[in-house]
């Protein structure tokens, strides 16, 4: 047989557990880090290769790899996720038609104008 419990009994049991607030400084440097432009950042090989293979180690139970590849055009990296036993791309991220999109876009812009403002 189940007890009525009244939600004012509840309430008054319930512990006041106090929320540490942060400080000044650390939402500061928050909105500098949003506000970065993101081509700034620059990462060194080694530790770019390390955080790739270990990728390609989590994905190993899935039958794929990761590789990083450079778009011709737009001077972009995109991501590529290959089948290990047949090599076939199962996805593109961005896909490459895309950044072609862009590339041709740009391209077309700059023959309508002479100048980036």
């Amino acid at each position: 047989m189940l007890n009525n419990v009244s939600t004012t009994t509840l309430a008054k049991n319930v512990p006041i557990i106090p929320v540490p607030q942060q400080s000044q400084e650390v939402k500061e440097y928050g909105l500098k880090e949003i506000g970065k432009d993101t081509d700034e950042i620059t990462v060194p090989k080694k530790d770019l290769e390390k955080i790739i293979n270990g990728m390609n180690k989590l994905l190993e139970p899935s039958q794929t790899s990761l590789e990083f590849k450079l778009h011709d055009k737009t001077h972009s990296y995109y991501a590529v996720l290959v089948d290990s036993d047949t090599k076939e791309v199962v996805r593109e991220i961005p896909s490459k038609k895309l950044l072609d999109f862009y590339a041709a876009m740009e391209e077309f812009l700059g023959l309508m104008f002479d100048k980036k403002i």
